[in-house]
This record gives C-alpha cells, sequence and structure tokens, in this order.
C-alpha cells in the first residue's frame, strides 16, 4: 500500500522495516523547524505519527501537525519497563489519549498492521476531501471577484450615464415670464422670470395670486 508517514522521533526498528515493505515512505522529523520545511516541501501525509519516548519539541511539533494535518494519529508505545508503575501509568495515558492508534512497539505486526491500513485509507479519503474543498472555496473565492468586479463596472457605467444624462437636462434657471390673473381685481399680471428665480432660490412652493397694485392696496389698509 502507497502511503506516507510523517513521524516524529527516531525510526522503531521494530516496526519501520515492515511498513516500508509494505509500501509506506516514512519521513522522520524531529522538532518544529524539520516540520516547517516537510510542510513547505509540498508533500502529503496520510498519517502523523510519534512515540513516547521523545522530547518536549517533538511533542509540540507533533500536536502542531495534528491540527493542521487533519489526518489520523497514531502512537508507538516503545518505553521498555511496562512492568513499573511508571510505565503502566504512561501506557494507560496513551491508551486513553486522543490518538487513533495506540501500538505496542515490540507487538507482533499482525496485531496492529491492518489497523494501520484502515487508518492510511481514512487519512488518503480526509486528504481527497480537504483538496477537494481547498479547490471549490478557490474557484468560490474567483467567482466572487468577478461577479465583484463586473457589479463595480455596472456601477461606474450607471453612475457616468447618470451624468451624461444630468448634463443633458434643461438648466432649471432659464425662466420664461408668465401671464397669471389677479385673484383680486382679476387684471392680469406678469410674473416675471427673475421674480421666478428668486421663489426658488428662497425655496417659495407657491405662485403669486395677486398683482402688484392690489398687493399695494393691501398694505396701505
Amino acid at each position: 500500500m502507497a502511503a506516507a508517514i510523517l513521524h516524529f522521533g527516531q525510526e522503531i526498528d521494530e516496526c519501520f522495516p515492515l511498513l516500508r515493505q509494505r509500501g509506506y515512505s516514512i519521513h522522520c522529523v524531529q522538532n518544529g523547524f524539520d516540520l516547517h520545511h516537510a510542510r513547505q516541501s509540498g508533500a502529503g501525509y496520510d498519517l502523523v505519527s510519534s512515540t513516547d519516548i521523545e522530547n518536549e519539541d517533538s511533542w509540540l511539533a507533533a500536536d502542531e501537525a495534528r491540527k493542521h494535518l487533519l489526518v489520523p494519529a497514531i502512537l508507538f508505545h516503545v518505553k521498555a519497563d511496562l512492568q513499573s508503575p511508571q510505565g503502566k501509568q504512561g501506557l494507560a495515558e496513551s491508551e486513553n489519549s486522543d490518538y487513533d492508534l495506540v501500538i505496542q512497539a515490540d507487538d507482533s505486526s499482525q496485531c496492529w498492521i491492518a489497523s494501520v491500513d484502515e487508518l492510511v485509507l481514512l487519512g488518503q479519503r480526509l486528504r481527497g476531501a480537504s483538496q477537494r474543498l481547498t479547490a471549490n472555496s478557490k474557484q468560490l473565492r474567483q467567482q466572487a471577484a468577478i461577479t465583484i468586479e463586473k457589479t463595480r463596472m455596472e456601477i461606474e457605467r450607471a453612475k457616468a450615464q447618470f451624468e451624461q444624462n444630468h448634463l443633458s437636462l434643461p438648466i432649471p434657471n432659464m425662466l420664461a415670464d408668465r401671464i397669471l390673473k389677479c385673484k383680486s381685481c382679476g387684471e392680469s399680471f406678469v410674473f416675471h422670470a427673475g421674480e421666478q428665480l428668486l421663489f426658488q432660490l428662497h425655496r417659495l412652493m407657491h405662485v403669486p395670486d395677486k398683482c402688484s397694485r392690489c398687493k399695494s392696496d393691501r398694505r396701505a389698509l
């Protein structure tokens, strides 16, 4: 089975030769610096693995890889003295952890190899799904950018059209004299263009309904 494992720590002599015979490629890293270079290479991994004898830098790097790669994780339990209280406690903690599989390094491969194969298949499906989601997200971003650009161009076109239409409208201040009828005396009088302009400037909405003579007579009362 062709698959890739990103392993944190030293190689495990009891397990890794068999995995390589089955077509697994194993990339061993020791810390966050090595992890950065592994990720920069663009290689894809189907599993993340580590052992329970590594230092803190290795554990921190393994945790970071598990968060970002979104693939199953396995722990190789290689502590020698499993009969001691400390060894038993470490084994119990590892078995209750969030690892997908805990392997005893000195166990027969028949006890764990099938489980590793199943996790690899799961990891490959997860990676494939992640790649499809990434591709779909990229496509959606491109479509959104095209739509935004089209909308911007439509807005600019509408703005230009509005300005062109606005310039072609008649100037409202170019008014003509109007002949009106006085409400009081019934005589006609002229509502001059200049007066109309003053009315507009002062935002007076009504039209005069009395001639200037009737207005003067009213003021004289």
